[in-house]
């Protein structure tokens, strides 16, 4: 059974625009769900939804199976985390800590042990009587997440808790995030932007484009398979055509003809066509036209560590691909690419489509 319920949930802030619209998701206990995209997708709103800071148009949102229609925020037990990490500058780290559990209205040694065991999961306990301007970005990260920690939430919420770190000091507490949360066995709702963060982050990722979920599903997933053209754009994939189906189950585009892996699609039927950025072969020079072979000329090569970006035009259309190192490719350059039937995704839609394929 589920811990969390999303049932059909709608929100509108006016009548032009739904910011939450008939969204329907599960959470179960000990699982960190990232709701991931674009700003304006209706993401934070869904959290604030979930936490009780705003009240649904419609649908029912459920926890444990109690139904949290008219429960107030104090009343259900959630945490929160923010991006600005809203911590007290006029108290010391254990005693941002200690705030929640003085809420409750804890024994003070009781409030002392759950600080100091706080402090210790989140590797702080030699600053607790710090004050908090003088702590680092990422200090004041684990001193918020401690505090949201302390009293025991029975679910979790971190609204883009990373957010206002700068991208290396991101890349290393994301996995100290995680790994907390699970030794924790924590149940939580994690929010950002950032596809790298939700990946490393999350069980499963929720990817939601204007005010609705288009896909759901374990991060791998997600990224080798995005549902619908929005998805694979927002992922970063660049090659997304506009084909049509022919005989057999080929799809014929502007830079050529193409056997995608799987039951074919209706022939005459209109398409979008996901080439990722893998080859399977290539070569400098031309190759005979046939199925899944591209012939072009090498636009740009730009090196991004372990491996390089090679831009190629074809036929007035300029193509990605990746390659592990140095490619022995230039500017100018003639080129032929074999693309593997596993790295070509169809969907029923044009490519600036958000439907599901």
């Amino acid at each position: 059974m589920a811990l969390l319920e999303v049932d059909r949930v709608s929100k509108s802030f006016n009548a032009a625009l739904a910011a939450v619209r008939d969204v329907s998701l599960t959470l179960a206990r000990g699982e960190i769900l990232c709701l991931l995209g674009p700003s304006g997708c209706g993401k934070t709103t869904l959290l604030r939804l979930i936490a009780g800071l705003e009240q649904p148009d419609a649908g029912r949102i459920r926890f444990d199976g109690r139904d949290l229609a008219g429960v107030p925020p104090h009343e259900r037990g959630f945490g929160m985390m923010f991006q600005d990490f809203a911590l007290f500058p006029h108290q010391n780290v254990q005693q941002n800590v200690a705030f929640g559990l003085r809420m409750q209205r804890r024994p003070a040694a009781a409030i002392a042990e759950r600080v100091t065991e706080m402090l210790e999961l989140v590797g702080l306990a030699a600053l607790a009587d710090r004050d908090i301007a003088r702590l680092s970005g990422g200090e004041q990260q684990r001193v918020a997440l401690a505090r949201a920690l302390a009293p025991g939430p029975a679910l979790l919420m971190l609204d883009e808790p990373l957010g206002a770190l700068d991208r290396a000091l991101r890349e290393r507490l994301m996995l100290d995030v995680r790994d907390i949360l699970k030794r924790l066995g924590m149940t939580a709702v994690y929010v950002t932007h950032d596809q790298t963060e939700a990946f490393a982050v999350g069980d499963r990722v929720a990817v939601m484009n204007a005010g609705q979920v288009v896909q759901i599903g374990p991060p791998q997933a997600v990224h080798e398979r995005p549902a619908t053209p929005f998805v694979a754009q927002f992922l970063g994939y660049q090659n997304l055509l506009p084909g049509r189906v022919v005989a057999d189950g080929l799809v014929e585009t502007a830079v050529g003809c193409f056997r995608p892996a799987g039951p074919p699609a209706v022939a005459g039927q209109a398409v979008a066509l996901l080439i990722k950025p893998v080859m399977a072969a290539a070569g400098r020079g031309s190759a005979a036209p046939e199925c899944n072979v591209i012939n072009g000329t090498v636009a740009a090569v730009t090196f991004r560590g372990r491996f390089s970006q090679v831009w190629v035009m074809v036929a007035g259309e300029r193509l990605l691909f990746e390659e592990p190192g140095d490619p022995p490719y230039a500017p100018g350059d003639a080129i032929w690419l074999t693309i593997a039937p596993e790295q070509l995704l169809l969907y029923e839609s044009s490519p600036n489509s958000g439907a599901h394929s």
